[in-house]
């Protein structure tokens, strides 16, 4: 029995494979909500932050893909993940066509904050408005 996979089917099938390893990972309880953030540019040309000012940059992929025909009798026609240099054989009698493809891909990451860093910020950030504060205070003319 032989399952042909068409281009299509393939190009498909990896995409949503891509899409929904990727949709895995966003569901992390701890780190999930830094895949795949949107970029903006900072002021430094080289450097692009999320919305929350963490750094983001680009996690490149590149997978060597395997689409199998058999006719040892096994059901399917998957497309496998495999890793470069661990195409061979396993083991099965009859007849196995094997064409090995390979796909590129990249995901932004934003890259956490130390927490200290987080926790210093935050303080800064309530130092400086409470300055505003006091300085507006005054230029009404009340008391601080």
């Amino acid at each position: 029995m032989t399952n042909a996979v068409t281009l299509q089917e393939y190009v498909r099938d990896t995409l949503l494979a891509v899409a929904g390893g990727i949709r895995e990972a966003q569901e992390h309880e701890e780190f999930g909500a830094l895949i795949g953030r949107a970029a903006k540019m900072s002021g430094n040309p080289n450097v692009a932050l999320d919305s929350l000012s963490n750094v983001v940059t680009t996690v490149e992929f590149d997978v060597a893909t395997t689409v199998e025909e058999s006719s040892s009798g096994k059901v399917g026609g998957a497309v496998k993940v495999v890793a470069i240099g661990s195409l061979g054989a396993d083991g099965a009698k009859g007849h196995r066509s094997e064409a090995v493809s390979r796909i590129t891909f990249s995901v932004t990451l934003s890259m956490p904050r130390p927490l200290q860093q987080t926790i210093e910020e935050d303080q800064q950030r309530e130092r400086q408005n409470t300055a505003i504060r006091n300085a507006a205070t005054r230029a009404r003319g009340g008391a601080v």
